[in-house]
């Protein structure tokens, strides 16, 4: 079985991310993110001038965007955002044939729920690894008539990992939009929008 295939939600994601890091000073990165300066001071006129209001910019667009992100812990959202990267790429590959292959990716599957949103894949993940012993029981059997096959895969049981596994695939779908627009607005306010 093939997986939906959307290479448009990964270039999508990336580039929401790569924009991200580009709104930030590459100073922001190297010491961490400062919180904005207490008060507003104008500066002096002098050759910094120009320097000083850069760095005063710059901190105001670091504040609108943790704002924005409704967190001031800016690495843990771009943890997020990798592991929505990499469970979109998870799931655009084909499910495993076999049992042991399965439960190594499942495992994958939860690994990466719990870096990305815990509380919304990580139940839906574990609905997957409930049901994948009886899809992978039904594949193992050798059924040779056809309709016989399908009737199997339905009073079986094991439709139910793939209404799983579909599940799954839109709640992440839905995880990502939402960080997505998170991002998007983030960039925004630190564009001054």
């Amino acid at each position: 079985m093939r997986t939906a295939k959307n290479p448009k939600l990964r270039t999508l994601a990336c580039w929401a991310a790569g924009a991200l890091l580009l709104a930030l000073p590459a100073q922001a990165w190297a010491k961490g993110i400062p919180e904005a300066p207490a008060a507003e001071q104008t500066p002096a006129a002098s050759p910094d001038t120009g320097a000083a209001v850069e760095a005063a910019a710059a901190s105001a667009r670091r504040t609108a965007v943790l704002e924005a992100l409704g967190s001031t812990d800016l690495a843990t959202f771009l943890d997020a955002m990798e592991a929505d990267r990499l469970l979109l790429s998870e799931v655009r590959k084909d499910l495993p044939e076999q049992r042991s292959d399965a439960d190594v990716y499942l495992e994958r599957l939860k690994e990466l729920a719990g870096r990305s949103d815990p509380a919304r894949l990580v139940p839906r993940v574990n609905r997957l690894i409930e049901q994948a012993p009886i899809y992978y029981a039904w594949l193992e059997k050798n059924i040779p008539d056809q309709t016989a096959s399908n009737s199997e895969f339905v009073v079986g049981g094991a439709r139910g990992f793939i209404v799983a596994f579909q599940e799954f695939q839109n709640t992440l779908l839905l995880t990502v939009i939402n960080r997505l627009e998170i991002a998007a607005h983030a960039l925004q306010e630190a564009a001054g929008g």
